[in-house]
């Protein structure tokens, strides 16, 4: 089920808050990409490396770009706080987010229809599916997609992850909340999950549309 919410959070206006200097044996910003699209100096493919590794530019979303969201059908509250922060990392823009939501079991429909439209990005919140994007990215190499919370099995070169201590799960299997909330700890849990999903949108959207596609970002030394 898909809907459309207009005027979403478009355009990642902060996403030097998780880069640091690149380490001096990376390449420079503005090398050119090889053939699989990536940049000199950054590992192979499906490589957990640093938010700051790697010669990537920081590109920002436009207001005519749009963004395809995937998120979990009934989300529980760390699952919802890192919606939450994925949605404030997207700023305001005058164009819409499609959001489609998806069953613990998801088929691929709704997710090759979203990624068909033609978004500049498909992010991917969580775990739950995992499997269903494994396949839908697999045969359309040409779409970008970006998982924020979790990652694939295996590399992908058009999918981006970004994860952090507790939010690194590889597939679908068992899937939790993105944030790992617990009862004792629900509210504190949250806020972090809420900040967790800021700042991995934020870095995410810079490394899958600035030449660091394919690897997973490891936020506070997760990885």
């Amino acid at each position: 089920m898909a809907r459309a919410l207009l005027g979403c959070a478009l355009v990642a206006s902060a996403l030097t808050g998780c880069a640091t200097s690149p380490p001096a044996d990376t390449a420079s910003v503005g090398a050119t990409p090889d053939e699989t699209g990536t940049l000199p100096g950054l590992p192979a493919p499906g490589a957990t490396i640093d938010p700051g590794a790697g010669a990537v530019e920081q590109v920002e979303l436009t207001a005519q770009d749009e963004v395809a969201l995937i998120v979990p059908a009934d989300p529980d509250e760390g699952e919802q706080a890192t919606i939450d922060g994925v949605l404030a990392g997207l700023a305001p823009a005058t164009t819409s987010t499609t959001v489609v939501d998806v069953q613990a079991e998801p088929g691929d429909d709704g997710i090759a229809a979203a990624a068909d439209a033609g978004p500049a990005l498909v992010v991917v919140v969580g775990p739950t599916a995992l499997d269903a994007v494994d396949r839908v990215s697999a045969g359309r190499l040409e779409r970008q997609f970006l998982i924020v919370g979790a990652q694939l099995p295996e590399p992908t070169a058009n999918v981006t992850a970004v994860i952090w201590p507790g939010a690194d799960q590889r597939g679908a299997a068992g899937a939790a909340g993105a944030a790992g909330t617990s009862g004792e700890s629900a509210v504190a849990d949250t806020e972090a999950a809420r900040a967790a999903g800021e700042a991995a949108v934020t870095r995410g959207v810079g490394a899958a549309l600035g030449g660091g596609a394919g690897f997973v970002y490891a936020l506070d030394g997760e990885g």
